[in-house]
């Protein structure tokens, strides 16, 4: 035997998943675009949708009446990034209208806590924005 160990460690979007998943089942995951994705993976920013909202009906699926899937995109947790200040010691939660900022600040202060950092709530835009695409619901 050669006497060299093996180590594992998941990265730090996996961990903050992680912990999302088991605190706060009503959130699914994104891109930092509003893209649906199932699996997280090594990233900067995890985007955080909804998974019990759907839009009001649009034309399209008043005509065509097809359900609608799209979920509220309340907003991107950052990790690092230079342009938006951060950083792995100090992250920033961006925020989509003002519908989630009672639940966002509960979650930042929870991820601040468990992962001893920083967490800057930003509100980006006035209104709403909604998952890009159409995807099925991950219940």
């Amino acid at each position: 035997m050669s006497g060299k160990k093996v180590s594992f460690a998941e990265t730090l979007t996996i961990k903050v998943g992680s912990f999302l998943r088991r605190e706060y089942p009503s959130i699914a995951f994104a891109s930092s675009g509003g893209t649906f994705i199932q699996d997280l993976s090594q990233g900067k920013e995890i985007g955080l949708l909804d998974a019990s909202s759907a839009p009001p009906l649009g034309w399209m699926q008043k005509i065509f009446r097809r359900p609608v899937h799209s979920r509220r995109f309340m907003g991107v947790l950052w990790f690092s990034n230079k342009a938006r200040n951060a950083n792995y010691n100090n992250w920033v939660l961006e925020m989509y209208g003002t519908q989630d900022i009672d639940f966002l600040r509960e979650v930042a202060e929870r991820l601040a806590q468990e992962f001893r950092t920083s967490v800057h709530l930003k509100q980006v835009s006035e209104g709403a924005r909604y998952e890009a695409g159409l995807s099925d619901y991950d219940e």
